[in-house]
């Protein structure tokens, strides 16, 4: 079954989750004023150009500009983004990038990666949002401006930032750790844990090479990288790399031509649409879409005929949806979605983990059908989840991974 950003495979039952690995999340950041001219530019905004040229394209505009006491330009502490506000392409390019910074993440953050990064301002297109920690409103409103930045987008970022103190940076330097449990009455790991990776990332989880059980992955957000490890365990490069997505896609992982190897694919927030790739070449379903804007992905067999199905995650209702039919209320706000085979009948069922008291909540159906939920506290305040099959004995068990 796979559940957006964490994952899990096991012959007909994935789950993944949308929890990025951090270190936790910035406030919004503290406007400091520009006072002195520096031309050298900032490694925090050399690292925000490299990374959104690569994703999305566009022009690199420059970092200094001293001719304005009052810009950030003037400490090379902002960046213009050269883009076309006219041109449908490079519009909605600009739409994935900005849409990735603003979005409200899995535990209900807003701005969560602007705040990460340390941006303070962004104007495009005759609009502009600020987000510095005495601005009250922090919503898009008119840019009253002379130039109505129709041709590039303007970021402004704290020193914080600007410097590549803030938690995102933190987080890419740290090496996430798992601790995984075969067993779905444990409180604690029953296995070793384990180091593997970077920080800042999503992790997931499948059964990659159909052999015993699930292995472990990664996805990069900033560079739309799969890293696959075919085992749950440390040591070794990926098994296998494949860049896939674009900027705010959310991984996902599944078997879906149900020959017992679980593939990949993204889920787009943008359009609300699944894109699958298949790991052995073969030719991938069609992109589905399905969904409502704010939703999360979910994966999993809903009828047990060995194939995944999507599915999604409401978090404004707290609800289920599984496109073969379906509505199940389940969770609270600030939970985040899991999807797994808790009873081994190769049948995905569904259960959320809650940061708020760190316990996994996973509901399964009695012998009467009637809904149990099992209780399970399970981590430490500010761990994500990961659910999958680790010792292959069909049914998927909890994890949790924390950065060491």
């Amino acid at each position: 079954m796979a559940l957006a950003g964490q994952l899990v495979g096991v012959g007909g039952a994935h789950a993944a989750s949308t929890a990025g690995v951090h270190t936790g999340i910035d406030g919004y950041p503290t406007r400091q004023l520009p006072t002195s001219c520096i031309t050298t530019p900032q490694p925090g905004t050399v690292y925000l150009h490299d990374m959104v040229l690569a994703g999305a394209g566009g022009r690199h505009l420059g970092y200094t500009n001293c001719s304005d006491d009052t810009s950030y330009h003037r400490e090379s502490r902002a960046w213009d983004w050269g883009m076309n506000a006219f041109d449908a392409y490079e519009a909605a390019r600009v739409n994935e990038v900005l849409t990735w910074l603003l979005a409200t993440d899995e535990r209900g953050n807003p701005h969560a990666n602007a705040r990460r990064l340390g941006i303070g301002e962004i104007i495009w297109n005759r609009r502009i949002i600020t987000l510095w920690s005495t601005t009250g409103n922090k919503n898009w409103v008119t840019y009253t401006g002379s130039n109505p930045h129709t041709d590039h987008v303007h970021f402004s970022m704290s020193w914080a930032g600007a410097r590549k103190e803030t938690s995102f940076f933190r987080s890419r330097g740290a090496v996430p750790v798992f601790a995984l449990s075969d067993s779905l009455n444990a409180s604690t790991a029953t296995l070793a844990a384990f180091s593997y990776g970077f920080g800042a990332s999503v992790v997931i989880a499948g059964d990659w090479d159909g052999y015993l059980g699930d292995g472990i992955g990664l996805y990069d957000p900033t560079t739309w990288t799969f890293y696959l490890r075919n085992c749950p365990c440390s040591g070794g490069l990926a098994d296998v790399v494949v860049r896939l997505g674009n900027f705010g896609d959310k991984p996902i992982a599944g078997d879906w031509d149900g020959d017992g190897r679980d593939d990949i694919g993204v889920y787009r927030p943008s359009n609300s649409t699944f894109y699958f790739h298949m790991l052995d070449g073969d030719a991938a379903p069609a992109p589905i879409t399905y969904g409502n804007a704010g939703d999360l992905p979910i994966i999993g067999d809903w009828n047990g005929d060995g194939r995944d199905d999507i599915g999604v995650y409401r978090p404004s209702n707290v609800t289920f949806y599984k496109i073969t039919g379906g509505a199940v209320p389940f969770g609270n706000p600030g939970d985040i979605p899991i999807v797994g085979d808790w009873t081994t009948d190769r049948i995905a069922e569904i259960g959320v983990y809650r940061p708020s008291n760190s316990t996994f909540y996973f509901l399964t159906e009695s012998d009467t059908q009637q809904p149990v939920t099992r209780v399970r506290p399970y981590g430490d305040p500010g761990v994500s989840p990961v659910i999958g099959d680790w010792n292959g004995n069909g049914q998927d068990t909890q994890g949790v991974v924390l950065l060491g």
